[in-house]
């Protein structure tokens, strides 16, 4: 009797040819590091042979009983914190948003989310140690700084999860705020309300440490306006706010488009036309919210497909998903 006349071929089938569980078959399937590499290499080759299929059905079936039965599932989300000074990470107004998105997602998914401070508390290999012996396998990176030390902790043996489009720490899957839809969504409402001399205004801070840099997406905007570009990037305080207020009035600046929040506080006060990169509920600024509350849950999201399909080991695709912000009015901006 033929194959096709047979039937499809099921894991359980491959099993038998084997003489393993089904379970050994659906982990080698998978890639896991849980069946070694010769028994899953012919698990494979073996399956792609007889033309093994995996059924839409049944994993559609399978999903739906993982996410039914999630609540009952305990465990920990790594949140790694690797600042000099530790204790001003969530005092950050951006951070503190990714955690508390992914904090929530965390809950809801049946796990808890817990910082480790890498560095101050814990050394590289102290802390793999306490993840080891705590069976935590999920790990969520926030922003850090370009100089910060990652060396001393086998990074590939974690699923990893960025928040952010920062690139100088352990390469990993990523969710960050959609710089190019978000900076395109401000221009437009600023030209749209007849603004023709616009400006941007980029200051030093996590958010553009963290990838979220207007001056790297300009050139792809000034097809369609033209868009002079103020670096604050070495100034900071007060000197940056009159260094930007000179800057403005010498070139004739009608409306100003920023990520320096100090700047677009002291342009709302003095009444002048500013949209900001960062707004959020509550605030008096008008722009674009990011949604880091939603990148955080999402990145949770993410870390809790990786960690739930139980490969272990590098990774060997990595994501990257970006979240187009919200237009949110304040008082900065005539609406």
């Amino acid at each position: 009797m033929s194959r096709a006349a047979a039937g499809p071929v099921s894991q359980r089938d491959i099993a038998r040819h084997f003489g393993v569980s089904h379970v050994t078959v659906s982990l080698a399937l998978r890639h896991s590091n849980r069946v070694s590499k010769s028994l899953g290499d012919r698990i494979r080759d073996h399956a792609e042979a007889v033309g093994y299929q995996r059924d839409p059905l049944l994993a559609a079936l399978a999903a739906y009983r993982y996410r039914k039965s999630r609540h009952t599932i305990r465990g920990v989300v790594a949140w790694i914190n690797a600042w000099p000074d530790s204790g001003r990470m969530l005092l950050d107004p951006c951070i503190s948003r990714y955690w508390q998105g992914a904090s929530e997602a965390a809950t809801e998914s049946g796990y808890r989310l817990e910082e480790f401070r890498l560095g101050t508390d814990l050394s590289a290999e102290r802390l793999h140690q306490v993840l080891r012996t705590r069976n935590i396998q999920g790990i969520l990176l926030p922003p850090h700084s370009p100089v910060t030390d990652w060396h001393g902790l086998p990074w590939e043996d974690y699923d990893i999860v960025g928040l952010g489009s920062w690139e100088h720490g352990p390469r990993s899957q990523r969710v960050m705020p959609a710089i190019k839809a978000n900076l395109s969504m401000a221009l437009g409402k600023i030209t749209a309300a007849g603004y023709a001399r616009i400006a941007c205004v980029s200051g030093n801070s996590v958010l553009r440490e963290s990838g979220y840099c207007m001056e790297e997406w300009l050139p792809s905007m000034k097809r369609h306006v033209e868009v002079p570009f103020l670096d604050l990037a070495e100034v900071s305080g007060e000197a940056a706010v009159r260094l930007a207020g000179d800057w403005i009035r010498r070139n004739r600046i009608e409306a100003v488009l920023t990520d320096h929040v100090p700047l677009a506080r002291s342009l709302r006060e003095a009444r002048f036309p500013v949209v900001t990169m960062s707004a959020s509920e509550g605030s008096k600024l008008t722009g674009v919210d990011p949604e880091f509350e939603e990148i955080g849950r999402t990145a949770v999201r993410m870390l809790d497909s990786l960690t739930s399909e139980g490969t272990g080991g590098p990774a060997r695709l990595f994501r990257q998903v970006a979240i187009e912000g919200t237009w949110r009015e304040g008082s900065s901006f005539p609406g």
